[in-house]
């Protein structure tokens, strides 16, 4: 597993809806991989398009035990308020810049485990 890096086409295409009943991957497996190319490339978050798969999965965290896999996220509500943070990319080495982002955002996916989930994000 590798990162795809900018400019790449792959990076800017809309990805597919993970089947639930029949994945074109092992989520657990994926999760394992993902999170240690996020972790070792010094990341906090890694989209499957970013490692060439067509679906809709990211995984996000800071530590080995502090991490989540997305499957097929939907954002449900969100705040009006905006807050702008200081944001990098691992397709994007060495760039930041300043993003705004809704001050609270409630969204739910799918785990590696195949349960749903529904969390409320803010800050």
């Amino acid at each position: 597993m590798k990162l795809i890096y900018h400019p790449n086409e792959f990076l800017e295409r809309k990805v597919q809806p993970v089947d639930l009943d029949n994945p074109s991957f092992d989520p657990k497996e994926l999760h394992k991989e993902m999170i240690e190319l996020m972790l070792s490339s010094h990341g906090i978050g890694l989209s499957a398009n970013q490692i060439g798969l067509d679906q809709q999965v990211f995984v996000m965290g800071d530590k080995p035990d502090n991490t989540n896999m997305c499957i097929n996220p939907t954002v449900i509500e969100y705040t009006e308020e905006t807050v702008l943070d200081l944001e990098g990319c691992l397709s994007f080495p060495e760039v930041t810049i300043q993003v705004p982002r809704h001050h609270k955002v409630k969204a739910i996916w799918t785990n590696e485990l195949g349960n749903q989930i529904k969390e409320t994000f803010g800050g």
